[in-house]
């Protein structure tokens, strides 16, 4: 996840054979906790823009789901897509810094998921 300045806020590299699915539910989970509270870590008036893969909660919001969709619910999810541009544009800034990613990484499977993490952190 990223703010509108690109600055990676919350991070979740999970590797194969790092950690059990089990695990990868929990963190989601506890994300998921986060944002339903009253504060959230999310600042009032605030949201988070999110994909048609989350759900839509008092701080995530989602595009309308389906086709030939009313005017009005078809550019709400033109611009909500259009601020999860951001997410696109902070990897593009990320994979710029770091030759690293340039090209495959040359590390085991399980280690891949905390290079990437070390270089959001960086």
């Amino acid at each position: 996840m990223c703010d509108s300045r690109y600055i990676f806020t919350y991070d979740l590299a999970v590797s194969p054979g790092l950690s059990s699915p089990n695990f990868v539910s929990f963190l989601i989970s506890v994300l998921c906790e986060l944002l339903e509270k009253d504060d959230g870590g999310v600042p009032y008036g605030h949201w988070i823009a999110a994909d048609d893969d989350y759900f839509c909660g008092k701080r995530v919001v989602t595009p309308w789901p389906g086709r030939n969709l009313s005017r009005s619910k078809d550019a709400f999810n033109c611009r909500q897509s259009s601020t999860r541009s951001f997410i696109e544009q902070a990897f593009g800034m990320l994979m710029g810094r770091w030759g690293i990613l340039w090209r495959p990484l040359h590390v085991p499977i399980q280690k891949a998921g905390r290079v990437v993490m070390v270089c959001m952190k960086l």
